[in-house]
């Protein structure tokens, strides 16, 4: 292999190895994720409910309408708790909440709460359910990742996903420390609510919640990106091979 013929053999790998990692770093800023762990604070300080993407609410049946808890409380098992709760019910036994630990893990013998986790508390005097709610800023699929956490001694709950009214899952959290994970791809319209809640059932409501909810980039993105990034590469190839060496007198 000539000298001539290496070097343009190094071009186009230099450039197929840019244009990889311009993907690469184009798909981390296209996977968009959504975590209500790490933006409940900025809304309960705010106060805002819906706070950017996600909501609080309470609903009377899994699937009807849900009401937005319009007030806000210190928690009562940990110092570190933040709960949004509903100002129609007395607090706290009979008001179903919505709530984060902000802080570290606690365990106060009762319940039990992991560092900076979303705590869900059906209303047992109501019978009320309570919602965590995502609404889909734009239309397109989303990966949906999703665990009920058992946090409280004697715990006994529906736990269940909904899409606007429909039922996604349905399950139940009945045991000390028990993990129910749901996990899915959806394709979303805009304003469409994916609902993630805990109803009451025959022992106590403490439940933990960890959630991660991710835009998926559509296969025609992807494809159009490598097109792209192929083309740039060719062009910025032809431009250096036309390019005349100089000659040195």
């Amino acid at each position: 292999m000539s000298m001539r013929n290496l070097f343009a053999n190094l071009r186009v790998a230099a450039v197929a190895g840019l244009a990889a990692l311009a993907v690469a770093a184009s798909s981390q800023a296209l996977a968009v994720t959504y975590d209500p762990a790490t933006s409940f604070e900025a809304g309960w300080t705010g106060p805002n409910n819906p706070n950017g993407v996600w909501s609080y609410g309470y609903s009377a049946t899994v699937t009807g309408p849900v009401t937005l808890y319009d007030a806000r409380i210190p928690g009562a098992d940990g110092p570190n708790q933040q709960m949004w709760i509903s100002s129609a019910y007395n607090c706290c036994v009979a008001s179903p909440s919505v709530g984060f630990n902000n802080g570290p893990a606690f365990d106060d013998g009762n319940v039990a709460q992991a560092a900076h986790q979303m705590l869900l508390v059906a209303s047992v005097g109501q019978g009320l359910a309570t919602d965590l709610v995502f609404t889909a800023p734009n239309s397109g699929a989303y990966s949906i990742t999703s665990s009920f956490i058992g946090d409280q001694r004697f715990i006994g709950v529906g736990v269940d996903v909904v899409n606007n009214s429909n039922l996604l899952f349905s399950s139940s959290v009945t045991s000390f420390g028990q993990v129910v994970p749901f996990e899915t791809v959806l394709t979303l319209n805009a304003g469409d609510m994916i609902r993630f809640e805990v109803t009451t059932g025959a022992g106590d409501q403490n439940t933990g919640l960890d959630v991660s909810i991710s835009a998926v980039p559509e296969p025609s993105t992807w494809a159009m990106m490598v097109l792209g990034f192929a083309g740039l590469g060719f062009m910025a190839y032809r431009r250096k091979s036309a390019t005349p060496a100089l000659r040195v007198a």
